[in-house]
């Protein structure tokens, strides 16, 4: 697989200082993408077609721009994927929820679109597993993109886990388009991967529409996670929620970019987004720029930041419990990995990954000796 272009990804829409290095970012010697071998399970309340990207290209979710940009959908473009394609009746609630399974072939890319009646609910996990039989590709890149248009009343709960191999990297984008009173409520666990580009664009068209983003992720033995998550407040009386909780170790990289746009005539919006960031070690690299702009005056937004060690005080104690160092901080990281768990509003995916977490070791020690 050729790898011969360079893209430009998860843009800020305001701009800040140069030499802050956030304002975007490049990823370089991306592959030549492949049509992806994306596999969709759905119950009998939802249809699922497969459309040519072409044949969806001027449709009303891809005139907006979606989290990591143009370069993305040119990818997709150029691959000639065909796109899943999820739609409900109006009125209908799904009974279980439409399951993907992304598989996280080198060089492949995957599209899927959810399209949603008015009133109606649908509940979508996407579940990213590593391909054994790609170990012989050098650029274990692989992508996928999510676009959303949900109907007036509708309600999408979005679950998306990312549990690929360390030696993966993963190109993951969503667009949204909410129309009147519509609900988007995503779950995001991102557990491995050896470089994890996140993108997010929803744009809150519609009057009471609403957004709720639950993000937990781990970061390890010099892994990088590059985030970028935008809500964009059309329509009056509509409400954000962006929350991201992680934790960094052994050389790990974060980027967060979270951004509240208050558009004209978004009277009685409200936007509030927080992230927690725990630091288990002094090399881990720790960036997160919240940005709200506002462009009408009858609005509310809020943003926030907790980024430290773990207190010495709850180290001792769970030592003096028998723990060891290395112990607790397995503990404390699987706890708030598990707390994003929690919100997944399907009981079976809440199960595995409580059973996953249970047989999984979150951290390496990644060469280091802890003193006891």
């Amino acid at each position: 697989m050729e790898s011969n272009m360079d893209i430009k990804i998860n843009e800020l829409s305001a701009k800040t200082f140069n030499w802050l290095g956030m304002n975007e970012s490049v990823v370089k010697d991306v592959p030549e993408f492949e049509c992806g071998s994306m596999v969709v399970t759905t119950p009998d309340e939802v249809t699922c077609e497969r459309e040519l990207v072409d044949s969806i290209a001027l449709s009303g979710i891809d005139k907006e721009t979606s989290g990591m940009g143009r370069d993305i959908d040119e990818l997709i473009s150029d691959s000639g994927v065909n796109s899943f394609v999820l739609k409900t009746k109006p009125g209908i609630t799904s009974s279980k929820p439409a399951i993907v399974k992304v598989p996280a072939d080198a060089g492949t890319i995957n599209k899927l679109v959810i399209e949603t009646d008015k009133d109606s609910i649908i509940t979508v996990v996407m579940d990213y597993l590593s391909d054994s039989l790609h170990d012989e590709e050098k650029n274990k890149m692989f992508g996928v993109q999510t676009r959303i248009q949900a109907g007036s009343g509708s309600k999408v709960n979005l679950v998306q886990l990312l549990r690929h191999s360390s030696d993966y990297s993963c190109l993951n984008d969503i667009g949204a388009v909410l129309d009147d009173n519509a609900r988007l409520n995503i779950v995001q666990v991102i557990l491995d991967g050896d470089k994890n580009y996140m993108g997010c664009r929803v744009v809150l068209k519609g009057k009471g529409s609403s957004l709720k983003t639950d993000i937990g992720y781990m970061v390890n033995n010099d892994g990088r996670l590059d985030m970028n998550y935008e809500a964009v407040h059309e329509g009056k009386v509509t409400e954000s929620e962006i929350n991201a909780a992680g934790v960094l170790k052994n050389g790990a990289f974060k980027l967060f970019r979270g951004t509240i746009d208050f558009k004209k005539g978004a009277a009685g919006a409200v936007g509030n987004e927080k992230e927690d960031v725990l630091l288990l070690d002094d090399n881990v690299v720790n960036q997160t720029i919240p940005i709200i702009l506002c462009a009408e005056e009858d609005v509310e937004g809020n943003h926030g930041a907790t980024i430290g060690e773990l207190d010495e005080q709850i180290m001792l104690y769970m030592q003096a419990r028998g723990l060891s160092r290395e112990q607790v901080y397995e503990e404390m990281s699987k706890a708030r990995i598990k707390a994003v768990c929690n919100l997944i509003p399907d009981e079976d995916t809440k199960n595995m990954m409580s059973d996953y977490l249970e047989g999984e070791q979150l951290l390496e020690n990644g060469g280091e000796q802890e003193n006891e």
